[in-house]
């Protein structure tokens, strides 16, 4: 008898009657005049752990409780969300709100039962109601539950000012739905309602979760892509970063409400950790979300911002960052290359304009990555490319000497005060100025190529490695400057000292050899302002002896072959002094081989000033 009244009058406390089927559904969530008070439960309890059979009242619980779910609570809540029909805000908060109330007799009994035993089946329970109600939800559900959430985002998100103005003319965007009059204060209230009674059924993750996911996502790809796409020369991280401290506010409103259950329970004191632990998780999940977002959208303009560098240059700086926390570069090289293929490397496009982004794109991404890891994959069809276009070496070295247009970038590369020599040819593996400022190249580097000779090598370098020699661009230089000499009347010595000077630096004193014998001998022959100043006039020339100036001889013996070209009588008609005619033959000797031009025509050329 006293197990069968100990057995009865916890059953009719810990569940509810109507789970029960001892009375109708409307009194069975109340406290009826007849249940036991608290003295007869605790008597009850010690009753029946004399006989050992409390520990088999978790067990019977969860039993009744997984029942009650499929058979009564799972079908008047879908009956009252609206199952596949749309649902309402309202009616939503219907549904928990009933649900609440048919689960209160539950959660007195657990929480009892924590008092009671060790090991309290909670967990358990709520795991079953979780599986019960929400093991197929349907699609009309999770829209509600999103628009419910995103409504919310967007009144707490909402400048005050915006909002009452909106309130004012009756047009808020807080709810957003049309479903009924928006009210901004309404909706919160009912926020708060519904994500009161989420968090003290602990169903706040498995219904809010998806929702919330979806609605940030949604709210930063609408942002980032109204205020971001085509703006390069400011940075935008600093914005966002305040932007997403709101969102992650918004988000402590969702996940850090606090327990709204009467009766303690041994989760309302780990409440404060494991939802400081939830914040933390999904600020990692939205600013890692807003970076491979905002990388990805950078990515896919990388060609523009290159063409635009250097004004592009916070683009490059955010984009830097971004990749520095996500795991993009494969993207990038990927993206990048497709888009030189398809947009640069095609005939259509001039040779002297493909270097030019070349240039900028050495810049840029030498700003993205400092080891030249990116720069080297992504721009390799780039320099296949060049190889095979016939006026690339003479597009680089117009470039140089400041002859093509746009060359300001090759020109001022030239002129810099530490250049990088080509010489040595850079193999150098102990570059590093100080140990500690040793960086490993990223996983994806060539272990063929040299990490020191990568990350050191400028733009003259870089271009002048697409061929993997330098004489190409020596004797194309040759050329051109034998070319200004022999065609060109507004000649400028200083500026072709100054050329050579510089290229001396970069190329070698040996390899510009040439080039400074064909200035100081040729030029005062090829110009009549040359010419003039050292000869005085025309009259000197044909009557009178000529000294001619050490600094434009060279004692070198004239080849037999060049002088049995020379007509000595066709000079002696024009009355020119053997000394001049001397001269003349010591430059064709010199020049020559340079000009690759005959010895008659070299003649002709020079009497055709006189």
């Amino acid at each position: 008898m006293e197990a069968s009244w100990a057995w009865r009058a916890l059953s009719r406390s810990l569940v509810p009657g109507a789970a029960l089927g001892l009375g109708a559904e409307g009194s069975a969530e109340g406290v009826s005049s007849g249940e036991p008070s608290g003295p007869e439960l605790r008597a009850a309890a010690r009753a029946l752990e004399r006989r050992g059979l409390l520990a088999e009242v978790p067990e019977w619980l969860l039993e009744v409780l997984q029942r009650d779910v499929q058979a009564r609570l799972a079908p008047e809540f879908w009956s009252r969300a609206g199952g596949e029909a749309p649902c309402s805000s309202g009616r939503l908060l219907e549904a928990f709100a009933l649900l609440r109330r048919r689960l209160e007799r539950y959660l007195r009994g657990l929480a009892l039962l924590e008092e009671w035993l060790p090991g309290s089946p909670r967990h358990r329970a709520q795991a079953l109601l979780r599986a019960g109600l929400f093991c197929a939800a349907p699609a009309a559900f999770r829209h509600a539950v999103r628009r419910f959430y995103e409504r919310s985002f967007r009144i707490h998100m909402q400048p005050q000012q915006e909002q009452e103005q909106e309130a004012a003319a009756g047009t808020g965007t807080g709810c957003g739905c049309g479903e009924e009059p928006c009210g901004c204060p309404l909706a919160t209230e009912q926020f708060q309602q519904l994500n009161g009674i989420l968090h003290e059924l602990n169903l706040l993750e498995r219904v809010s979760a998806d929702a919330v996911t979806h609605v940030l996502h949604r709210m930063i790809e609408e942002r980032v892509e109204r205020r971001c796409r085509g703006e390069y020369e400011r940075s935008f991280l600093g914005e966002f970063q305040e932007w997403i401290e709101k969102v992650i506010g918004w988000l402590s409103t969702v996940f850090l409400q606090e327990s709204t259950a009467t009766l303690p329970s041994p989760a309302t004191t780990t409440s404060s950790s494991s939802s400081s632990s939830t914040l933390k998780r999904w600020r990692c999940h939205v600013q890692g979300f807003f970076y491979r977002l905002y990388a990805s959208m950078r990515i896919e303009e990388l060609f523009s911002i290159i063409r635009d560098f250097p004004e592009s240059k916070p683009a490059v700086e955010d984009l830097k960052y971004c990749l520095e926390r996500t795991n993009q570069r494969q993207q990038l090289l990927t993206s990048l290359k497709s888009a030189l293929e398809l947009r640069l490397l095609h005939p259509g496009v001039n040779t002297a304009d493909i270097i030019t982004l070349y240039i900028s794109a050495i810049k840029a991404l030498r700003e993205l990555d400092s080891s030249m890891v990116i720069l080297e994959v992504a721009c390799e069809p780039i320099r296949k490319y060049l190889r095979t276009r016939e006026d690339t070496v003479r597009q680089i070295v117009a470039g140089l000497t400041g002859d093509a247009e746009g060359s300001a970038d090759l020109a001022n590369e030239l002129s810099k005060a530490d250049p990088v020599t080509l010489e040595n040819d850079q193999e150098s593996e102990d570059d590093y100025s100080d140990p500690e400022d040793w960086v490993p190249d990223p996983v994806d580097a060539d272990p063929g190529k040299s990490s020191s000779k990568r990350r050191s090598s400028d733009i003259i370098s870089l271009l002048v490695s697409i061929y993997g020699s330098k004489d190409l661009f020596i004797n194309e230089y040759r050329t051109l400057l034998a070319d200004r000499l022999l065609h060109q009347c507004n000649y400028s010595a200083e500026r072709e000292i100054r050329n050579v000077e510089l290229l001396k630096l970069r190329f070698g004193e040996a390899q510009m050899h040439y080039c400074e014998v064909m200035l100081k001998v040729g030029a005062p022959f090829f110009f009549p302002q040359f010419f003039f100043s050292i000869f005085i006039n025309k009259h000197t020339i044909h009557n009178q002896s000529i000294s001619v100036s050490s600094q434009y001889i060279f004692c070198v013996l004239l080849p037999t072959q060049i002088i049995s070209h020379l007509d000595i009588c066709h000079f002696l008609c024009y009355n020119i002094s053997p000394t001049f005619l001397y001269t003349i033959t010591l430059c064709i000797s010199l020049l020559q081989p340079l000009i690759k031009l005959p010895p008659n025509l070299i003649i002709f050329r020079f009497f055709s000033f006189f």
